[in-house]
């Protein structure tokens, strides 16, 4: 995927599009959507792509401001939001619209508990008639 700043500069603020940071997040960008996504990024959902990139950018640009959940100034204490990891581009919503628009992904796999039988089945023997004793 080409993704070049003139392009990703038409979806941001004036003044995330005069951010110098632009210029050379956009390789980047372009190399991690590559890696993911390759072939299937068509000239046809190009834009998407474009406009996610540069919400990524744009988070980057404003992240103090922008990943703040909760802040007070009594002991100057900052919670950020726990979506605003370290070196991450893409929120976990972002991935996965862009994984349902170009077809991957979709198989969601749910953990349950197994039933009681199994999980309790080796606590009680039948010998023991239901009792357990703890020594």
């Amino acid at each position: 995927m080409e993704l070049t700043p003139e392009t990703v500069r038409k979806f941001l603020t004036p003044k995330q599009a005069a951010d110098p940071r632009v210029d050379a997040w956009c390789p980047v960008l372009a190399a991690l959507l590559t890696a993911r996504y390759g072939d299937r990024i068509t000239d046809k959902v190009a834009p998407v792509f474009t406009s996610t990139a540069a919400d990524a950018i744009g988070r980057r640009i404003d992240k103090p401001q922008s990943m703040i959940d909760r802040q007070s100034v009594g002991a100057a204490s900052v919670q950020w939001n726990t979506r605003s990891a370290i070196a991450s581009w893409l929120l976990p919503e972002e991935v996965q619209q862009l994984d349902d628009l170009v077809g991957i992904g979709g198989v969601r796999t749910v953990r349950m508990p197994a039933p009681d039988q199994v999980r309790y089945g080796n606590l009680v023997d039948p010998e023991w008639a239901g009792t357990i004793t703890e020594d």
